[in-house]
């Protein structure tokens, strides 16, 4: 389709620039021109005659110094000769005394003549008249016979030398030869000397390249002296003088970085025809003519576009062509200077062509303020509006295009609110609905119950379930749950029950039936005969035989809450059912306070706080620290087991036993210390710090220590600790790290310090809390968090512990992520080591 509007705005222009341009370019511009041409046409000719001027100067210069050189090497190789030969004339004098045979006195004189200096300036060497080589710098050639040896361009050199030295007992010579340990060829100058008495033809030798290298620095050197001149003959703005050798490097220019560029080579040789600017070059300098030639510049350095005018001067002595050149476009600029006068007048021409446009352009550009309009109507909502234009051009098809917009955003806008509901539903299912199981979960249960006025919840907990995961990991746990789910929910359909899963291994069932009610007793005798028939795990070939602890709450007016107490009242309890009254809370929390008590006091009095160690391993698996960890030895029915401080903390805590369970443990670490052979660390909370008979009892205990004990030990702070005072906590670190205690932060990723705060006490260790390693293999956050702590603490040189690593998978993540040690069930279990 053919662009009617750009046609239209584009012919009203098109006409006013080609009239301005016709009044400058065909009538004014002409003139002025070739006046201003032809004036700096002289000036670029005028400075390319200087610069040849002081070229030839220089030429002269440098033809006088080339002969000195030449003469000072000749001089300098003869000395080298004669220094050689006066020591084998002061040998040969020995010889005639009789104190040394010929021989010696050959072999004596060739051993100073061996120290002389040489290098690639000049070297000496010896022969005889039969061309075997006598001493030479270069070991391997002595003892070589050179008679007919080649140089390098082929020829025979040695017998020529050897008859011309014989006859004129000195002499001057040269043949082309490769340098000493180099590849590079090039004619040497050689000065020989007869020694008659020892028929011996000494000779010293140098590169004529030498001679050539100070002859290229002293052009070099006229170069450097010419580029000041150079640069303070720029013609215009952008004219210049240049200079270009024979193989068109550029040997001079105002543009230092341009220095040594070649036009045959490199970046200018797709733009440059070597050929003809060669025949071009030399047509100008023999002829007299300007040359013309396009070239980039400064503004445009990728476009060899720019038409520039250039005069050239030939130097046959150092081979360069000297260029004057200008750009043609500045000598215009002068022009342009002079016709600004005249464009003033031709502007008010263009201005009032330009007024008759702009009433033309506003005319065609209405439309386009309708649309305008009318979208910013359509962004304050307005989708029901719609644009009537009906030209036939570009305007009336984007009117068109613009109205079935609308119609689609229309369209879409439906769609998106379905769409919206769609994933309102979505969320809500993740929200009120287990994952797994797909049954409803705790918040569903408790949003169900709120209208109901009678109703019985039970919740169902599977008893020993963490031993299961433990045992056969959490993929068999899972299964597991799944098969558990469908017995409950055929339990439920029958009974005409609802059933939830509102925790890891608990589960609710809510009855609504309240004729049930009145004996309750048997729908839970029902429910723990559910788990009578034993549950078989095809994965592993075995059956499996649970039980549950049910607590329930019947017509309580918080139901969830009350069944959440029941259960965990049967729990402590250890009986197969509790339901729900309203003394329990008070009576089981007095219970289980004067229960754990009685039994911490016990334990501190018969010795039965007994200190575990849990395995801690490197990178390569091998063992190099233990964590001490609090039991209490305990006896069930004649049998021996021990408890971990989740059944005991809190009431410790509460009844001020904690401090002395942790000093027990702790001192019996200590005291072991040899025993055990590897590092420990052992646990410290802030409270304990602040607790005054602690710290006197860990002063203590630690300078009963010997240094190399100290330095076993590690102190593991817990960043779940609520730390009031930072100040108090950066002493202690302070004070025990002066006497060689190392520190690290336990549980981190959790607590209330941060990482700010492990900037400042610059932790040996950081432990990363086991909530985040234990579903770091399925949550994709927890695996980013733990990533980031490990990045963190590597960037401050900080020792990485990852704990409760619980199975193979988990384990292979963390390595892959870096981390320095390891420690987990997986790995190793807490155990008594004495």
């Amino acid at each position: 389709m053919k662009n009617k509007i750009f046609l239209k705005i584009g012919a009203i222009f098109v006409f006013i620039v080609s009239a301005y341009l016709f009044f400058i370019i065909f009538i004014i511009s002409p003139k002025i021109t070739k006046y201003f041409i032809d004036f700096e046409t002289n000036q670029v000719k005028l400075q390319l005659e200087k610069i040849s001027h002081i070229v030839d100067s220089k030429k002269e210069q440098i033809n006088e110094f080339e002969t000195f050189k030449e003469k000072e090497y000749r001089q300098k190789i003869r000395e080298r000769s004669y220094l050689a030969y006066n020591t084998l004339q002061s040998y040969y004098k020995e010889y005639e005394k009789g104190n040394y045979t010929k021989d010696e006195a050959i072999e004596k004189a060739l051993v100073i003549i061996s120290s002389i200096t040489h290098n690639d300036k000049g070297y000496l060497y010896l022969i005889d008249t039969k061309g075997n080589t006598l001493y030479h710098p270069t070991k391997t050639n002595i003892g070589r016979n050179i008679y007919a040896l080649k140089d390098a361009k082929g020829k025979v050199f040695a017998p020529t030398i050897i008859k011309d030295v014989i006859e004129q007992k000195e002499t001057y010579s040269s043949y082309f030869w490769k340098k000493l340990n180099s590849n590079t060829v090039s004619k040497k100058l050689v000065h020989s000397i007869y020694f008659e008495p020892f028929d011996i033809i000494v000779s010293s030798t140098t590169y004529e390249s030498n001679i050539q290298v100070e002859i290229d620095a002293q052009k070099e050197k006229s170069i450097q002296k010419l580029m000041p001149l150079i640069e303070t003959l720029s013609l215009e703005e952008h004219g210049h003088i240049f200079i270009l050798d024979e193989e068109f490097r550029i040997i001079a220019h105002p543009d230092k970085s341009l220095m040594g560029e070649s036009l045959a080579l490199g970046k200018y040789s797709e733009y440059v025809d070597v050929s003809k600017l060669s025949k071009e070059l030399k047509y100008s300098s023999s002829n007299q003519k300007m040359l013309k030639y396009t070239w980039n510049t400064k503004e445009d350095p990728e476009n060899f576009i720019h038409k520039k005018l250039a005069w050239v001067e030939y130097n046959d002595f150092f081979g360069w062509y000297i260029i004057s050149s200008i750009y043609k476009k500045d000598l215009e600029k002068k022009v342009e200077e002079i016709d600004s006068m005249l464009i003033n007048l031709s502007i008010i021409l263009l201005l009032v062509l330009m007024f008759i446009a702009i009433l033309f352009v506003q005319k065609l550009l209405k439309p386009i303020q309708d649309l305008s309009e009318n979208a910013r109507l359509v962004e304050e909502g307005n989708l029901e509006l719609r644009t009537p234009i009906q030209s036939n051009d570009e305007l009336g098809v984007l009117a068109n295009h613009f109205n079935k917009m609308l119609d689609a955003i229309q369209e879409n806008t439906k769609n998106l609110e379905e769409k919206i509901q769609e994933r309102t539903l979505e969320i809500r299912k993740k929200l009120y609905y287990d994952e797994l199981t797909g049954l409803e979960n705790r918040e569903s249960l408790i949003e169900s119950i709120k209208e109901e006025e009678f109703v019985a919840v039970n919740f169902i907990d599977i008893n020993n379930f963490d031993d299961i995961n433990e045992l056969y990991g959490f993929q068999i746990g899972n299964e597991l749950l799944i098969k558990i789910t469908k017995r409950l929910q055929e339990f439920a359909d029958e009974y005409e029950l609802k059933l939830y899963r509102v925790n890891g291994d608990i589960f609710a069932l809510k009855d609504t039936n309240i004729v049930r009610f009145l004996a309750y007793e048997k729908m839970i005798d029902k429910i723990h005969e559910l788990f009578v028939k034993e549950f078989k795990i095809e994965g592993l070939g075995v059956d499996l035989y649970l039980s549950v602890t049910v607590g329930s709450s019947i017509s309580q007016n918080q139901p969830v809450k009350c069944a959440n107490t029941a259960l965990n009242k049967a729990k402590q309890t250890s009986q197969r059912t509790v339901v729900y009254n309203k003394n329990i809370d008070v009576k089981e929390n007095i219970k289980k306070m004067m229960h754990w008590k009685d039994k911490i006091k016990n334990a501190i009095e018969n010795d039965n706080v007994v200190p575990f160690f849990q395995p801690i391993f490197d990178k390569d698996e091998k063992l190099i620290k233990y964590e001490t960890l609090m039991r209490i030895r305990d006896n069930v029915d004649g049998k021996e087991h021990f408890l971990s401080p989740g059944n005991f903390f809190e009431v410790a805590i509460k009844t001020k036993q904690y401090f002395k369970l942790n000093q027990i443990v702790i001192k019996k670490a200590f005291d072991n210390i040899d025993r055990i052979g590897k590092m420990v660390s052992v646990n410290i909370s802030f409270s304990d710090i602040l607790n005054l008979d602690f710290m006197e009892f860990i002063e203590k205990e630690v300078k009963l220590l010997s240094k190399e004990q100290r330095e076993k030990v590690v102190f593991e702070i817990l960043e779940s600790d609520f730390i009031s005072d930072h100040k108090v906590l950066d002493e202690f670190i302070l004070t025990y790290r002066e006497k060689g205690i190392k520190f690290a932060i336990d549980d981190f990723g959790t607590g209330y310090s941060n990482f700010t705060h492990v900037l400042n006490i610059k932790p040996e260790y950081i432990k990363i809390d086991g909530s985040l390693i234990k579903d770091i293999d399925k949550d994709q956050t927890a695996f980013e968090m733990v990533k980031s702590i490990i990045d963190f603490s590597k960037s401050l040189k900080i020792i990485v512990v990852v704990e409760f690593i619980h199975n193979e998978t988990v384990y292979k993540i963390l390595q892959d992520l870096g981390a320095d040690e390891y420690q987990g069930f997986y790995l190793g279990e807490p155990a008594p080591l004495f």
